[in-house]
């Protein structure tokens, strides 16, 4: 049998007396690689103790026989249990036994339409669901699903208490990533499409002279967004030497599972997928994770990121993100993301500024620019004229004046209601594919580094407390000011003062409070003492104040 860690069993005491006041269910929230299979196998063990029955599902194979290993170590009554692929599952809904608890792993995928068939089916039957990012896409919470969550140890607890494995981030940050060629489909992500316009002609070398530089001799898995793509970097570490193989979905399931095994005993140093290896896969010695998938899922960067960070003593670990998922979501490991607007639902997405509303200087008419045709416009250098899509035209003259101001090329927005230029934005020139080879790595992770980092932030796209401090302390640090153009003097009161305007009755939970006084390591009374001092200052009724702080959370929201 396992023995449990402390805040292992402390996540079974929580959700067995959250479970015994809940009618649907509770969700389990614990990082990547803190041993939910452990806590699940506990949970499954007291249960079929009692000689009641279990019905375990997930949604790939591969887990299920990872879990149907971890149930068995653990003295798991498996005549009382079953253990099965939702597919599965909701195709032999009303063969099965009646379970009297149902566990889901990766229950943030619960949403989907197979999920639903079998919760709808029991729906009698209590569920406990186990993530590690409860995320969607599409930004719905999981209150209909489950009635509360239990969450535990944050992933710096875990690194500093010796669960998981240090790490150094490098990503490009000194350099803008190229990303305006990236299009999301119907289902929110990255098309395979647009990353292939994104990424061009890659040079192989690059990716294989950086792995070098930050990783060279580490056991690494390469996530790519292709299979083509997977093998042909496979192929280039391979004819350096570097023993390397690419793997993914389609590969026969004993050649796969041969494969694994071969990295796992150290006969392959680099394994390329393709969104095959991330959730339940565990090589304590892997040591790096190299991104080169773009994404806006944050439930696949977090898995694929944390990949290398299973615990082992004195191992750190490299996470070598070569297309700017860290600059893109905002985060990185470690960092204290507040899960519960995103189990409630009450994350609001970015607003796309091709939505916003704008209005024409002309007619004054309002438009969304979505709406308004686009075209590209150029100054001729010995003419007053403006050249657009080819054609000599007479524009106003702000516009003339508006690119000799900032630049020869710009992008004009024209109203879909009286035909003019109703607005223009400068486009900068185009760095060369050799500027964007030689990017400037830095680790985004280290103490120094991540300052900057975070003070460069411009949303705040996990919403913790904590992290929303850190930003304010960065930004002092660096003497940053605010959108409001002051400098940072106190972050303490910054971050109450962004909190406070968030919050319709402008309080900050208790949680909250305790969250922000363990990252600081300071008393709690200190801190809520403080938060006092904040809240007695603002009046929200003086309409200047409200406006300093509107400024000041434009930083983040």
């Amino acid at each position: 049998m396992y023995k449990l860690f402390d805040y292992q069993q402390k996540l079974v005491d929580e959700a067995r007396q959250k479970l015994a006041h809940n009618d649907k269910g509770v969700m389990l929230i614990s990082p990547a690689g803190s041993g939910k299979s452990i806590v699940i196998a506990e949970i499954a063990r007291l249960t079929t103790e009692r000689g009641n029955r279990v019905l375990f599902m997930v949604h790939r194979k591969e887990l299920i026989e990872q879990m149907t290993e971890s149930f068995k170590q653990q003295d798991v009554d498996m005549s009382l249990c079953t253990l099965m692929t939702v597919r599965k599952i909701a195709n032999r809904l009303g063969k099965l036994p009646k379970p009297s608890l149902i566990i889901c792993d990766e229950s943030h995928h619960s949403r989907a339409k197979s999920y639903q068939k079998v919760y709808d089916y029991y729906s009698d039957v209590p569920r406990l669901g186990f993530t590690a990012s409860p995320w969607r896409m599409n930004h719905k919470g999981f209150t209909d699903i489950y009635d509360d969550y239990v969450e535990g140890p944050t992933v710096q607890w875990l690194i500093k208490h010796n669960h998981l494995a240090p790490f150094h981030y490098y990503s490009p940050i000194l350099k803008d990533f190229k990303t305006e060629k990236l299009k999301a489909s119907s289902t929110g992500d990255f098309t395979e499409d647009s990353i292939e316009q994104a990424l061009g002609k890659t040079i192989f070398g690059d990716v294989y002279q950086k792995w070098q530089q930050y990783a060279g001799g580490q056991k690494t898995i390469i996530y790519c967004h292709s299979i083509e793509y997977s093998q042909k970097v496979a192929d280039y570490f391979t004819k350096q030497g570097i023993r390397a193989v690419h793997v993914d979905s389609k590969t026969p399931s004993a050649e796969r599972d041969q494969i694994m095994q071969d990295f796992k005993d150290g006969k392959i140093l680099v394994l390329c997928n393709v969104d095959l290896i991330s959730e339940g896969f565990n090589v304590p010695d892997c040591s790096c994770s190299l991104l080169l998938r773009p994404t806006k899922s944050l439930v696949i960067f977090i898995q694929q990121s944390m990949r290398c960070m299973r615990y082992v003593p004195g191992k750190k670990a490299t996470i070598l993100d070569m297309v700017g998922n860290a600059i893109r979501l905002g985060t990185i490991p470690n960092d204290d993301i507040d899960w519960d607007d995103y189990f409630h639902g009450s994350y609001k997405k970015k607003q796309d500024p091709k939505t916003i509303p704008a209005t024409c200087p002309h007619c004054f008419g309002i438009f969304n620019r979505k709406d308004a045709e686009v075209r590209c416009a150029q100054i001729h250098q010995d003419k007053d004229e403006l050249k657009v899509d080819r054609l000599l035209i007479n524009q106003p003259q702000w516009v003339l004046d508006k690119l000799k101001e900032t630049g020869e090329l710009g992008k004009i927005i024209i109203c879909p209601l009286c035909h003019q230029v109703a607005e223009l934005t400068q486009i900068k020139p185009r760095e060369d594919r050799k500027e964007q080879q030689d990017a400037e790595y830095i680790d985004i992770g280290s103490e120094q580094n991540h300052s900057k980092w975070l003070a460069q932030l411009s949303t705040s796209h996990t919403r913790s407390i904590t992290r929303i401090y850190d930003i304010f302390a960065a930004r002092k640090e660096l003497e940053i000011p605010n959108s409001s153009g002051k400098q940072v003097n106190n972050p303490l009161f910054s971050t109450f003062s962004v909190l406070m305007h968030k919050s319709s009755k402008h309080t900050i939970s208790e949680k909250k409070l305790h969250q922000l006084a363990d990252h600081l390591e300071k008393d709690y009374a200190y801190v809520h003492g403080q938060y006092a001092w904040a809240s007695n200052h603002w009046h929200f009724e003086d309409h200047d104040q409200l406006d300093l702080t509107t400024q000041l959370s434009k930083d983040f929201y």
